[in-house]
């Protein structure tokens, strides 16, 4: 049993519109190491991210029928190459994804701790977080639609309401441009730390900059298949540059960098006009609605990768179920319970709960990177191995060999992520996912359905793409 396909490029949009509003999570630590220089980072990743959409589009339409996203295909595509690299890419993308659910549940249960039940334990942000991700679960168990217009009616609310409080200040002259100069990282330009600095910036950036790819994990259930999938990909890759590069230089005009630093809710408390009775009724709005949006966004991607990757022999069987809406039923509260472990584990080791959510982003950001630097190549073995495959869509020009390049800069970056963020939190990523390799890949994974690229003769069909040997 597989997906109906029912949802329009239009939905794509909104069921990806959590995207965009992944950089409040990171706007926060980026503005620490990187200071204002932070604004052209950010434009820089978002760029970065519309550039390796191009070669991820091309991947995805020589695979269709699979959802999963770009970790899927890209299995399919090193697959014959090394099955445990097949294993790693898939693991890495659903590791780098999930523990963004535990995130943005977390920053909500805090932040409706603090103002339902001032006083009360750490654990009690513990329990809402559930709660919230209990309440995704419920939504997207009916299945892919509801979860559109959800997304739909929370990006009308985060919008309206976020433009108001970051534009209005801008109107009304209540901003400070002096917060951009001096136009230096906070160890200046000629300082040792400085380069660490920014790269440990760029990496985390990226995990939010880079994520329009998540489009292309519901591809199976677009009504025009791989047209809507490339279609929605790019753009919402192109909405995040817009958004991207306006976003930090308006915060950074109207709140001083160290209360970036502090995270969203402190940015959103601080924003001019923030304490009037209007702005006091928005920034709850603003700040719930925003991590409710990008958490489901995570959710119904991260659960039709586990759906697809049990369905390919490479997760636990019971994870390819889908329920009586054509929903992942199991995949999502297999996220559920996972993520809750995952929280309570980091609060039982983590003394200071403020950097549960850092942390988390720093480890899941190693899978995430790792899934992404294997696709750019897996992408470019497949335009060198087989280049007489149809495409529906084709790479301009240049684009496969510079997301090879980019390959090379993100795998830079992973390699020194730790002397910026600890070592400590790269190596809890690494074990994690290795974790998950061993404990919930089935024997044998990636032996059934062998894909030979390098043959002649391809044909393919809904589900797998089968070359034969030539003859």
């Amino acid at each position: 049993m597989t997906p109906r396909p029912r949802v329009s490029w239009e939905l794509g949009i909104a069921l990806s519109s959590g995207v965009p509003i992944l950089i409040l999570l990171s706007l926060g630590p980026v503005a620490a190491l990187a200071g204002p220089p932070s604004v052209v980072l950010w434009a820089l990743a978002a760029l970065i991210g519309l550039a390796m959409a191009l070669p991820f589009a091309e991947l995805v339409g020589l695979f269709p029928g699979q959802a999963g996203g770009v970790a899927v295909v890209a299995a399919h595509a090193l697959r014959p190459r090394s099955r445990f690299l097949a294993v790693i890419v898939q693991w890495s993308y659903w590791l780098g994804w999930t523990l963004g659910l535990a995130i943005n549940s977390i920053l909500a249960g805090d932040y409706l701790r603090r103002r339902l039940l001032p006083g009360s334990s750490s654990w009690a942000a513990w329990l809402i977080a559930v709660g919230v991700l209990s309440l995704s679960v419920v939504v997207n168990h009916r299945g892919i639609r509801p979860g559109a217009w959800l997304q739909t009616a929370l990006l009308a609310c985060t919008a309206v309401v976020s433009v108001f409080l970051l534009v209005v200040p801008l109107l009304t002259g209540d901003v400070e441009f002096a917060h951009l100069v001096p136009f230096r990282p906070p160890g200046g330009w000629t300082s040792r730390h400085t380069l660490v600095a920014l790269a440990g910036a760029f990496f985390i950036a990226g995990w939010s900059a880079y994520g329009a790819e998540i489009a292309l994990t519901y591809s199976s259930e677009y009504r025009r298949g791989v047209r809507d999938a490339v279609r929605t990909l790019l753009t919402v890759a192109a909405i995040s540059v817009v958004v991207y590069s306006l976003v930090p230089v308006l915060a950074l005009a109207a709140v001083a960098p160290g209360t970036i630093a502090q995270g969203p809710v402190a940015l959103f408390e601080s924003l001019p006009g923030a304490g009037s009775w209007a702005g006091s009724a928005l920034v709850p709005v603003a700040l719930v609605g925003a991590f409710f949006l990008a958490l489901n966004t995570i959710a119904i991607g991260s659960s039709r990768t586990l759906w697809q990757m049990a369905n390919n022999g490479e997760a636990w069987p019971v994870l390819g179920r889908l329920n009586r809406h054509g929903a992942p039923g199991n995949a999502l509260v297999f996220d559920l319970v996972f993520n809750a472990a995952v929280l309570a584990v980091s609060f039982l080791i983590n003394q200071n709960r403020n950097e549960v959510p850092i942390a988390l982003l720093a480890s899941a950001n190693v899978g995430y990177f790792a899934c992404l630097i294997l696709a750019l190549v897996a992408t470019w073995m497949m335009r060198r191995r087989a280049p007489f495959l149809e495409r529906p869509f084709r790479a301009p020009r240049g684009a496969v060999g510079l997301g090879l390049l980019l390959a090379a800069f993100n795998t830079v970056l992973l390699a020194g992520a730790g002397a910026a963020w600890g070592w400590r939190n790269i190596a809890l990523g690494v074990a994690v996912l290795m974790a998950n390799v061993a404990l919930f890949t089935p024997r044998g994974a990636g032996r059934e359905d062998e894909i030979d690229v390098r043959s002649a003769h391809a044909t393919r069909s809904a589900t797998k793409l089968d070359v034969g040997s030539a003859r």
